[in-house]
């Protein structure tokens, strides 16, 4: 089995509106062994989108330091695709992936127009996010890791503090490729000290793996993280929701008497009521579970006992009417938040989930669309008729190569990019009067400090530079 470590550096916060600046990703072996060159790379800033001043400051990444060079957006992600495709199948493991790099990278292979955006997970490859682990650990196994605290006296584990507080050196702060490999030797760490968490998280890394695993221990400890500290729960198996496909099971703390009986209205509004009764498994998105012995160690579950916790997993398996019913009322209630949901103003960009995977008409102009001239884009691009990709296709020669647009076309795009960042309105993208207003109010965090002070004022100059070429787009 070989692992593919990955992590990037954006400049935003937002998956669906903000751009990788830097990908950082290192192939190997299940020894740990690296297997080929590692991928380091760092891109210029796209011209269409305002950068945050917040993220680039954490990511501790100088404006002047970009605009020297020269690797445009589009041809990093072509490298970077290339080199995961050379690297498939492994297991892609990452620290906070499933929120955050998982889902920039499935938006960013989306609106650059490739035909696989869920390339962590087709084609033999499977997802790891160590910071799941990490919070098992410390549940199921607390002294195998050392922590440190934030500011509420709560266990911080950001990637960071946990290697500061293992000994584990991370040379460059939030450098992609350095994160990479603290992420590496955070999971050295876990697999030492705590085997068993290991063993499962390799588990549960694919939907269809996850389902199988967990189906076959029925009854088990899944793992959730809320109130910025790890729970465990010991569940049982009850069902997969009805629309969703997310696994459905029940906590065991609640003797399921007392509900299987209850009219189909009352137990609604009981399912509704914290704490939860049934606890939702993403088992797409990595979950963490151990086997059901593990739940002797909280003490809800101890006093209970196993043979008590198997008598009530018993009762939910000799009532199929309940579990039917239970199905009703989650369909019900999916149906109701759908009908309240509306894609109405929605940018293209916050689509990707709204309206399934591309044909495979639309594949093949995709591929066609990388394989052929500058030239020659747009013509292809003519032929999707779905506009979002016509939209994500003019934005890339917008971005990559300008002179490969009509003037007329040029115009549209240059004009409409004004209206959006220029707006004054709050947005669900950076726009440049709120990027000045978080310069204006990281001046006055940073009062003190030289190297983010300067590092603002280049971000300040680049923002005023940006604003004056597109009010020019506006007035004519």
């Amino acid at each position: 089995m070989n692992f593919v470590l990955y992590d990037y550096e954006t400049d935003g916060l937002s998956v669906n509106h903000s751009q990788i600046i830097s990908c950082g990703a290192i192939l190997i072996n299940d020894d740990w062994q690296e297997l080929d060159e590692p991928l380091n790379l760092t891109c210029r800033l796209k011209t269409s989108q305002v950068p945050s001043p917040e993220a680039l400051l954490v990511n501790n990444i100088s404006i002047d330091t970009l605009k020297k060079i020269n690797l445009s957006h589009g041809a990093m992600i072509e490298q970077m695709k290339q080199k995961f495709d050379k690297w498939s199948p492994a297991v892609f493991m990452g620290f906070n992936v499933t929120s955050y790099d998982r889902e920039i990278l499935r938006r960013t292979l989306w609106k650059n127009l490739y035909d696989n955006p869920y390339l962590t997970e087709f084609n033999g490859n499977s997802h790891f996010d160590l910071l799941g682990v990490a919070r098992a650990v410390n549940l199921f196994f607390p002294k195998a890791l050392k922590y440190n605290m934030n500011d509420k006296n709560n266990i911080s584990f950001k990637l960071q503090d946990l290697c500061l507080a293992n000994g584990i050196i991370n040379k460059i702060q939030h450098s992609a490729y350095e994160d990479c490999i603290a992420t590496m030797e955070l999971a050295k760490l876990i697999q030492k000290n705590a085997p068993e968490v290991f063993k499962s998280a390799l588990q549960t890394t694919s939907k269809l793996g996850a389902n199988s695993y967990l189906q076959k221990l029925d009854v088990f400890c899944t793992t959730e993280y809320y109130s910025q500290k790890p729970h465990a729960f010991c569940v049982k198996f009850l069902t997969y929701h009805p629309k969703y496909q997310w696994m459905q099971a029940w906590d065991l703390k609640n003797h399921p008497i007392d509900y299987i009986k209850m009219p189909y209205q009352q137990l609604k509004e009981e399912l509704k009521k914290s704490p939860k009764k049934i606890r939702q498994i993403k088992t797409n998105k990595h979950p963490i579970v151990m086997t059901k012995e593990y739940a002797l160690q909280f003490e809800s579950y101890a006093q209970l006992g196993m043979t008590k916790l198997m008598e009530r997993a018993k009762i939910i398996e000799e009532n199929p009417d309940f579990i039917e019913k239970v199905n009703q009322i989650l369909l019900e209630e999916a149906n109701e938040k759908e009908a309240l949901d509306s894609p109405i103003g929605l940018l293209p960009e916050d689509t990707m989930y709204l309206y399934g995977f591309p044909n495979d008409d639309e594949k093949k102009i995709m591929n066609e669309f990388h394989k052929v001239d500058w030239s020659e884009k747009l013509k292809v691009a003519e032929k999707f008729k779905d506009d979002r990709y016509k939209y994500f296709a003019e934005l890339y020669l917008y971005n990559e190569n300008p002179t490969a647009l009509p003037e007329g076309v040029y115009k549209k795009i240059h004009k409409s990019i004004a209206d959006k960042i220029l707006s004054t309105d709050e947005q669900k993208y950076q726009t440049i009067p709120n990027a000045m207003k978080e310069i204006d109010d990281a001046r006055a965090e940073y009062e003190n400090d030289k190297e983010k002070l300067k590092i603002l004022e280049e971000i300040n100059a680049y923002i005023i530079n940006m604003e004056k070429i597109y009010q020019n787009a506006q007035k004519g």
